[in-house]
């Protein structure tokens, strides 16, 4: 029971993510890849990424990770690793946050919830998606 408990909870962290960021996610999309529309103008430009700041941890700790992962794509599945996880502060669920800029000049964000662990994923986009109210 505990252990659906914790699968519906972090699905709606995950849910909530991806409404934050305004973006579809499509299942045959693999992690990192770059996504189809290579207009440069709409790319994406990580400005910062912090693991933790809800525990106290240095603003911007992922933005390097962050950066490495997603900087040029217009669309990116950034899945937290043990790498940047570690530096969290152990006895406290760690939230994930991220800032980006798309060829518009806008900044966008998105966040993970606290309680964020090694394996969850940020949807973070550039594209937009034809649909309702377009």
């Amino acid at each position: 029971m505990k252990i659906r408990r914790l699968a519906a909870s972090r699905a709606r962290v995950l849910m909530s993510a991806t409404c934050l960021a305004s973006l579809t996610f499509h299942a045959s999309a693999s992690y990192g890849a770059p996504a189809a529309d290579a207009n440069p103008s709409n790319t994406i430009t990580i400005v910062a990424g912090t693991y933790g700041r809800n525990c106290g941890q240095q603003e911007g700790n992922a933005t390097l990770d962050l950066a490495r992962r997603c900087d040029g794509r217009t669309a990116c599945t950034y899945m937290l690793t043990g790498d940047v996880a570690r530096g969290g502060v152990q006895s406290c669920r760690s939230d994930l946050t991220a800032q980006w800029q798309c060829g518009d000049g806008q900044t966008h964000a998105a966040a993970l919830a606290p309680g964020a662990a090694p394996g969850d994923r940020l949807l973070l986009g550039c594209r937009e998606f034809p649909g309702a109210g377009k």
